[in-house]
């Protein structure tokens, strides 16, 4: 397996609030190594940006081809890029890497000062959009993107801001979303830190999966870095196996917990606190179908029942699920996962109840995988259901097993409820 490996090619910020050195800083985070090829220099503090150096061409391609044959990448991280030479040089090295790629497309610093030439966004949206895996614009930068390879203007964050009716905005945003679609993005994230509202909502499609995060908006004031802290998180997760939209909600958990460590280091705006993740109740965002649910119950819902599969389980599953039976208590999300180290990652989100099922291990392979299982569930307290394999559950001790209807004929029911 390769090792967990993101680059993240950008613009360097000499007061580490966002830029290269912010991203470094949100993959460590994850404990994943992070490379960097930088593409401009930038003299800028929590005041603003005073300056701008891109590097060359040429230097651009020497560092990813330095990386590319030393420590490959498993995810790419794209923040600012200068202008179009820029862009096509890093499109052209990136169809040689086999990684997934985010695009964070960074127009502007958190100042309002321009980051980019004017022709970027058109570039960004022909040359390096058919790359990647995701595109995570704002507000702004959607309407920016999206105005730059289409006669459309009506998309724009003052459109946005002046209209006060919260559906029509979502409406706008889901609107652009698709529009990017249409574009060509495999999926995007549309962040909506800067909307106008005591919520921060953002906004996921890849056409199939649609799906919108709540949280509290948290008002301490104005906040550098955050896109990057986001994309970072993300491309982190990717390398790291997850799929697309776990690794976007663990990373929204993040930036909510680097809002809440922010610090005022300097005379403008607040620096993200990047510390090792480590998330509490109220950094996870409230997923649902469409914002105005988020809205109407922000807080943390994960009663709504387990995410279940249509095979029937036992009563004692059963009974568990619907807060009924011997446990006397709903036990909300239900994930399912394959192999052990699931187990302590879910539990830091605040998971207690989890389904471990393995289907490619047998004999003392998978006893040893489901004794880590155990251990690490009865370590943090979590209620472990092992599917099929009622004997091993019953060795072990898990909280309960998971059986199919196939598997209840077979299955010694009575000896299961006895225990």
């Amino acid at each position: 397996m390769k090792p967990a490996i993101v680059w993240t090619v950008g613009g360097s910020d000499s007061s580490s609030g966002a830029g290269v050195q912010a991203d470094i800083l949100t993959i460590d985070a994850f404990s994943v190594h992070a490379c960097s090829v930088i593409v401009a220099l930038t003299a800028q503090s929590t005041l603003g940006v005073e300056a701008i150096e891109p590097v060359s061409q040429s230097m651009i391609s020497n560092q990813m081809r330095a990386l590319a044959s030393d420590l490959p990448a498993t995810a790419v991280k794209l923040g600012m890029l200068y202008g179009r030479q820029q862009i096509e040089t890093v499109a052209s090295a990136l169809k040689n890497v086999q990684a997934k790629i985010v695009l964070d497309p960074v127009l502007a610093a958190t100042s309002g000062d321009s980051l980019s030439q004017s022709d970027c966004a058109r570039y960004l949206m022909s040359e390096l959009l058919p790359l990647a895996d995701l595109i995570t614009p704002n507000l702004e930068e959607s309407g920016r993107l999206l105005a730059a390879v289409s006669k459309s203007t009506s998309d724009s964050l003052s459109d946005v801001s002046a209209n006060d009716n919260q559906v029509n905005i979502d409406l706008m945003i889901e609107s652009m979303g698709q529009r990017f679609l249409e574009c060509g993005a495999k999926a995007v994230l549309i962040k909506g830190g800067h909307r106008q509202s005591e919520f921060s909502q953002d906004f996921y499609t890849d056409g199939n999966v649609t799906f919108w995060l709540t949280s509290p908006r948290q008002y301490l004031g104005e906040i550098h870095g955050s896109g990057c802290a986001i994309a970072s998180a993300i491309a982190a997760g990717l390398a790291e196996g997850l799929a697309l939209p776990d690794a976007i909600v663990r990373a929204k958990t993040y930036l909510n917990q680097c809002i809440r460590d922010s610090k005022a280091l300097g005379s403008g705006a607040l620096l993200l606190g990047k510390e090792k993740f480590d998330p509490r109740e109220e950094d996870i965002p409230k997923l649902t179908s469409n914002a105005e649910e988020g809205r109407i119950k922000n807080e943390l819902d994960l009663t709504r029942g387990p995410l279940r599969s249509q095979e029937q389980s036992t009563e004692a599953t059963s009974d568990a699920a619907s807060g009924g039976g011997r446990f006397g208590k709903t036990i909300g999300a239900y994930p399912i996962v394959d192999r052990a180290f699931w187990i302590k990652r879910l539990a830091l989100c605040g998971i207690k109840t989890i389904q471990i099922r393995i289907k490619d291990l047998a004999g003392e392979e998978l006893l040893a995988e489901l004794k880590q299982a155990v251990s690490a569930a009865r370590e943090c307290s979590v209620d472990l259901y092992i599917n099929d394999f009622w004997r091993e559950a019953l060795l072990l001790g898990a909280s309960g097993v998971h059986l199919g209807q196939g598997d209840l004929e077979s299955a010694d029911r009575s000896t299961i409820r006895a225990s």
